[in-house]
């Protein structure tokens, strides 16, 4: 794993419940495999973004979006 992965792995952490965590952990695990594989585009990125939002708790939805929206901006621009 990557040092920008692990932290983001730890912000997530801190924006879901305990009990959505380990969903949390697996969907992230699968994208920085795919990450690293070369395999990670930006239509896998908006699959996973959906998935994972729906894990955030809703105080924390609008800060993680923020996040996940300038990697995905990254993503698009190739």
């Amino acid at each position: 794993m990557q040092n920008g992965q692990a932290k983001f792995l730890a912000f997530i952490d801190a924006a879901v419940d305990d009990a959505n965590q380990g969903k949390a952990h697996a969907l992230l695990q699968e994208s920085f495999k795919a990450q690293q594989a070369g395999t990670f585009d930006y239509q896998a990125y908006l699959d996973m973004k959906d998935d994972l939002l729906a894990l955030v708790k809703p105080d924390q939805k609008d800060q993680v979006e923020a996040a996940m929206n300038q990697f995905g901006d990254q993503l698009k621009k190739g």
